[in-house]
C-alpha cells in the first residue's frame, strides 16, 4: 500500500518537466537552425566572391574592365552583394607568397 502512495504522488512530475524543458529544446533547435543558416550564407558569398575575382582576373591588364566584370559577375548571381560592391572594394596589386 505505501508504494501505491509514492507512484500517485509523482505521477504529474513529467508533464512539469516537459512543460519546463520544451522551451529550453525549442529554443536550442531554433539556434541550431538560425547557425546553420550563417554558415550557409557565409559559404556563398565566399563563392560569388570567388567567382567574382577569378572572373575579374580573365580581364585583368585593363583594371576597369575587370572591376565591371567581376561587378558584372557578382550581380548576375546574388543581386543583393552586387548591390554591397562598392567602388573601392576592388583592389588591384601583386601577390608575392
Amino acid at each position: 500500500m505505501n508504494n501505491n502512495r509514492k507512484r500517485w504522488g509523482r505521477r504529474g512530475a513529467i508533464l512539469v518537466w516537459v512543460a519546463v524543458l520544451l522551451p529550453v529544446l525549442i529554443g536550442f533547435v531554433g539556434l541550431t537552425v538560425d547557425v546553420g543558416y550563417i554558415f550557409t550564407d557565409q559559404a556563398n558569398l565566399q563563392a560569388f566572391a570567388d567567382v567574382s575575382a577569378l572572373t575579374g582576373a580573365l580581364y585583368l591588364p585593363t583594371e576597369t574592365d575587370a572591376e565591371n566584370h567581376a561587378a558584372a559577375v557578382l550581380t548576375n548571381n546574388d543581386a543583393s552583394a552586387g548591390a554591397a560592391l562598392a567602388a573601392g572594394d576592388v583592389e588591384f596589386g601583386n601577390w608575392d607568397p
